[in-house]
């Protein structure tokens, strides 16, 4: 297909959690907004002039879980910041499980969900957080149903200064329909592997 600089290709991919109208974004070739039931992939080409897109490229990458799980983890760090946890709680697979050092919480339905969430919110909160961004996700496929992500995370305060960095390790999972978090281990950053090592 044919694309020039500064449009972009407009194709739906499959959804990896429920969603309402807001944009996700994975890479710099890539802007997914979400639409009803459907994401859409806005595609831009990377180079000054009329470039050929080939169907094949977009459609591998749609089959791509490593980008289904991006988008997914993107989609939850927007829903936590817009305290939209009755959304987030579709990114979820129950029972779940948080791993923080000897402690751990497992949930195992919608409304310990929600309570859990909003209180974990809340202590942020007291603690001065505005919101998080994502700093960097790095993806490792263990089958093709199962899959770690490891996410680095900057919490910012309300004048735009770092609260702190922290760093996490999903255990991801799709049971042929989507892709949802099984658990997660709260851990230092520099326990992230970098991406060329996974």
């Amino acid at each position: 297909m044919d694309v020039l600089t500064g449009a972009a290709t407009r194709r739906p991919l499959a959804l990896p959690c429920g969603a309402t109208e807001h944009p996700v974004r994975v890479d710099r070739k890539f802007i997914l907004s979400i639409e009803g039931d459907k994401v859409i992939a806005w595609v831009f080409p990377s180079e000054l002039r009329l470039a050929k897109l080939p169907t094949a490229l977009i459609d591998d990458w749609q089959s791509e879980p490593k980008a289904q799980i991006v988008a997914l983890i993107e989609f939850y760090i927007d829903r936590f910041n817009a305290d939209d946890f009755a959304l987030a709680f579709k990114c979820y697979r129950m029972p779940f499980t948080w791993l923080f050092g000897r402690q751990a919480l497992t949930v195992t339905s919608r409304t310990e969900f929600l309570t859990m969430m909003t209180s974990i919110k809340a202590g942020l909160v007291a603690r001065g957080l505005r919101r998080s961004r994502v700093l960097g996700i790095a993806v490792r496929m263990l089958d093709k149903h199962v899959a770690f992500a490891e996410v680095t995370v900057m919490r910012t305060l309300a004048d735009g200064s770092d609260l702190e960095k922290i760093g996490g390790t999903y255990l991801v999972h799709n049971d042929g329909a989507d892709w949802r978090f099984a658990s997660h281990a709260m851990h230092a950053v520099d326990a992230i592997c970098p991406a060329r090592e996974l």
